[in-house]
């Protein structure tokens, strides 16, 4: 699609790349804790037979070693487990049903997981910019949906007519689906879309092993493919900004 690989750097690349983001502590720092003490164990039984004349032994050689391979083979086959069953985040971004590209006056953007898991949802957040699209966004940049909201309405948009965000809950699935049948988290109208410079989208889940997962999808690539002229708006609403009270 024309504008969605156009002009990307490697840093926008690499912005844009899913990673884990956390791991579950439980299930990834307390065995490595363990293994940690048990090859202490066996450090200690290894010079205290063979340098010293000292009794003292918490659990014998043998044991410790044995130990030590069971727990390093149910943590790498945790990690193993945990990567496949890692959720595979992606965006669908549509026109309005029954609409082609040409002819459309909104376009959908619907959240896509195509992984084995379902996750949970974390947070769903946004970064939109009406005057650098070049900058990357920092983590401060990021506003929730309410914030998102207040921030187009002071442009003059009205919700629902110009645009809509869908309040997806910390807590809520996000089931597994194809591209066509993904959850729809919001939408814009075509003449929104002409005043916008950037819009970042990040999706943050909690998968079934308790690992955290991140992506930001940086979608001004796609915004300059779908417009045909970006300067000059087919049809629609010409939106001022409010002045403060």
């Amino acid at each position: 699609m024309k504008g969605l690989i156009a002009n990307h750097s490697t840093a926008e690349l690499d912005f844009a790349q899913q990673r884990t983001v956390r791991r579950s502590p439980l299930f990834t720092r307390l065995p490595i804790v363990i293994i940690f003490l048990l090859a202490l164990n066996a450090i200690w039984e290894v010079y205290r037979l063979n340098a010293t004349t000292i009794q003292f032994s918490v659990m014998e050689r043998s044991t410790s070693f044995t130990l030590i391979g069971v727990g390093a083979g149910l943590l790498l086959t945790r990690l193993q487990w945990a990567r496949a069953m890692r959720p595979a985040l992606g965006i669908a971004i549509d026109p309005e049903d029954g609409h082609t590209r040409e002819s459309t006056s909104k376009w959908i953007l619907r959240a896509v997981n195509a992984g084995p898991g379902v996750p949970v949802i974390e947070k769903f957040d946004y970064h939109i910019s009406f005057e650098d699209a070049d900058r990357l966004p920092t983590d401060s940049d990021f506003v929730d949906f309410v914030r998102l909201a207040q921030i187009l309405r002071k442009r003059g948009m009205k919700s629902e007519v110009d645009y809509y965000v869908k309040y997806l809950t910390r807590g809520g699935p996000l089931p597994v689906s194809n591209y066509a049948a993904g959850t729809e988290v919001c939408w814009f109208s075509q003449s929104v879309l002409h005043v916008i410079k950037r819009l970042d989208i990040r999706v943050r889940v909690v998968d079934i092993a308790g690992d955290t997962h991140e992506r930001i999808f940086p979608c001004k690539y796609f915004l300059e493919g779908v417009l045909a002229d970006p300067g000059k708006p087919k049809e629609g609403r010409i939106f001022k900004r409010r002045r403060p009270s």
